[in-house]
């Protein structure tokens, strides 16, 4: 089957969209969209999503049909399309299902219309943990962090009058200038028609309004009223929703500069011009003390919670020390743990559900399983709460490794190894916390090694003698020279005989003279 891609404006659509079909029906351009000027061409199969308070329309350039939608409950509403006469086939309210309708035109094709009501009756905040610890925002669009990094998003209240701040680095023109707001991504719309299958690209603004850039003390405010929302905006395509979008500004002149907003409900107009995110990143060492400020919108008005982070830290000492140790690593099932120097961070949990009230401290007993540079120590219950720091003491002891043999001084590379895992080490040797335990400890270099097997219960002390390694070229090597001693030696032996034959033979021909 054939694929075909069409990227075009609205204005014209109805020239440019082909049909292949040899029966008179099939080529009727049945168009549907969002607004009676701006339509798409219908495709079988194709899909349009919806939300309340949003109008579908339909149109038949050429010819009279019968148009049927039929709602998810399986009840259907005919509407006669007369030829060239935009048609609002229904404006989807809040009592409607949400859910997949079916749109139908006999010898056309079923188009999929999707209705979501944009409004979603929980809200996660989803946690992960790792270098950084991140929290996500999940279901409603409504719901944003406060306050976030500059040059994240700016919040904008639909349907206001509002001035806000830019924080760019470019030289702006001031004055009048055009704004328009467009979603992330292109407005993709595919199907069939004729045989032949299509995709159809669309520029995805959402709204066009006009604007005026002021210069202030160095700073630039853009005054200007946003769209309503899930209204479509003088020659755009897509409805205004709530969401992240990318605020455009065109001057006469043909330049243009983007920055990042989230465009909210007008109830919001109080907080317009702040900086919001979806996700908020920080650094591990702030996620014990760190607070978030979440604004959302709750039983008709905005409000503002405080999130902590479920983070919890343990941190370890030596009995017989009060000080921390360093090299410390845990795991506690299956929650996110990691380690920076002398602390260890545990996410108590990945997910939270947003409430109208504060998040209050989660404390929790967990086990845990503790390694001391990468060796098992034990296996404990601990108690921990977040934003707090648990204290917990370990007996271990200290192996202090020494390095001695002929030019030590002047090895690199040492490469030690403790019961097969390898271990930092500099020249001249090493000291490491380890617990009650054998071990094997070497220690090689290019071209020598050594190695011992201790007993440690207690702090002690080892040498390692590094001794010359006896590796196959050195063999063969030592094997050759001892070759070449061996003949000298022969032929040695051999040149004493002759020589002791010709003075025998000497001798007798003396005596018979």
């Amino acid at each position: 089957m054939r694929r075909n891609i069409i990227l075009f404006i609205p204005l014209i659509m109805i020239t440019m969209f082909p049909l292949h079909s040899a029966t008179a029906d099939s080529r009727v351009p049945i168009m549907v969209g969002y607004s009676k000027n701006y339509l798409l061409p219908f495709l079988d199969g194709g899909t349009l999503v919806f939300e309340w308070n949003e109008t579908l329309w339909a149109m038949s350039p050429n010819r009279t049909v019968l148009l049927t939608l039929t709602e998810p409950s399986g009840l259907s509403e005919a509407t006669l399309l007369l030829e060239g006469n935009p048609t609002i086939i229904k404006r989807f309210g809040m009592n409607d299902s949400e859910g997949l309708w079916t749109l139908q035109v006999q010898d056309v094709g079923n188009m999929t219309v999707r209705l979501a009501n944009g409004i979603e009756t929980r809200t996660y905040i989803n946690y992960s943990l790792g270098q950084w610890m991140e929290a996500t925002i999940h279901g409603s669009r409504s719901v944003v962090f406060l306050d976030g990094e500059p040059g994240t998003m700016i919040l904008l209240a639909a349907g206001n009058n509002q001035s806000i701040d830019l924080a760019v680095d470019e030289i702006l023109q001031l004055g009048y200038v055009a704004v328009e707001f467009l979603y992330l991504d292109l407005v993709r719309f595919t199907g069939t028609s004729g045989g032949s299958t299509y995709e159809v690209l669309l520029e995805p603004i959402a709204s066009r309004v006009d604007g005026e850039l002021l210069g202030q003390r160095g700073r630039y405010i853009l005054t200007l009223k946003s769209p309503n929302l899930h209204e479509i905006g003088s020659g755009c395509v897509v409805p205004v929703r709530e969401g992240p979008i990318i605020v455009r500004l065109r001057w006469s002149s043909g330049a243009q500069t983007d920055f990042k907003a989230y465009l909210l409900k007008g109830a919001f107009i109080k907080y317009a011009g702040s900086n919001v995110s979806r996700s908020r990143r920080i650094d591990i060492r702030s996620s014990l003390t760190s607070i978030f400020k979440i604004i959302y919108f709750d039983k008709g008005e905005v409000k503002i919670s405080e999130f902590r982070p479920h983070v919890a830290a343990v941190r370890f000492t030596d009995i017989r020390t009060p000080s921390s140790i360093s090299n410390i690593t845990v795991k506690s099932g299956n929650l996110d743990t990691t380690s920076d120097g002398e602390t260890n961070y545990i996410l108590l949990t990945n997910s939270e559900v947003l409430l109208d009230t504060d998040s209050a401290p989660l404390k929790l007993t967990l086990p845990l399983d503790v390694y001391v540079n990468g060796f098992y120590v034990k296996s404990l219950e601990i108690d921990v709460s977040s934003g707090c720091v648990t204290w917990v003491s370990l007996e271990l002891h200290r192996l202090t490794i020494k390095v001695s043999g002929s030019e030590v001084n002047s090895f690199k590379d040492l490469k030690l190894m403790i019961n097969n895992r390898t271990l930092p080490v500099e020249t001249g040797g090493a000291s490491y916390l380890l617990p009650k335990g054998t071990y094997l400890v070497s220690i090689s270099t290019e071209d020598m090694e050594g190695s011992l097997l201790t007993q440690l219960d207690k702090d002690m002390e080892v040498k390692i003698h590094l001794r010359p390694l006896l590796r196959l070229e050195y063999l063969l090597k030592t094997f050759a020279f001892l070759q070449i001693v061996a003949i000298t030696v022969l032929f040695g032996l051999y040149l004493m005989l002759v020589g002791s034959s010709i003075s025998s033979a000497q001798d007798r021909q003396l005596v018979v003279e």
